[in-house]
């Protein structure tokens, strides 16, 4: 019998050969850290071509997050194997 994870929330993890515990996500859990990565470089793009001064500085923190996040996730799944 193939068993493919729980079913519910309420159902306890399943523990695959070599892999973590897995558990179901909703919808706003896995997409909410993409949506706000999203966010913040739509914004920093609008500012750098707004402004200048403190707004060129938010612009490049903003612009910056996401390959912040995608080199911390790297890393993060480099140490975990």
């Amino acid at each position: 019998m193939i068993h493919f994870g729980p079913l519910s929330p309420d159902q306890p993890a399943t523990v695959r050969p070599g892999r973590r515990p897995t558990r179901r996500r909703s919808n706003a859990q896995v997409f909410a850290l993409p949506l706000l990565i999203g966010l913040a470089s739509l914004l920093g793009l609008v500012l750098g071509l707004t402004g200048d001064g403190l707004r060129d500085l938010a612009c490049w923190v903003l612009l910056g997050l996401a390959p912040l996040v995608i080199m911390a996730a790297l890393l993060r799944r480099r140490t975990q194997t």
